[in-house]
């Protein structure tokens, strides 16, 4: 949620009229900011879905095994 409000307020930005130039940096900065942001979201987001994959996998073989002793 809170990249899609920045997305929001970086796509709406506007330069001021005196200095037609002076902004691209800025924009170029913010736009690496965003991807940034995003790119660690993504694998933050990534690696707890492997996370709980790998601790399904785990319960679902300790619970067989279990099973199987009885």
């Amino acid at each position: 949620m809170n990249i899609v409000a920045y997305a929001v307020a970086v796509f709406l930005w506007r330069e001021p009229g005196c200095r037609p130039l002076a902004g691209i940096n800025l924009q170029a900065r913010d736009a690496y900011v965003f991807w940034r942001g995003l790119v660690r979201d993504l694998k933050a987001f990534l690696e707890e879905l492997i996370r709980l994959r790998l601790a399904r996998a785990y319960l679902s073989r300790k619970s067989s095994s279990c099973l199987s002793q009885l």
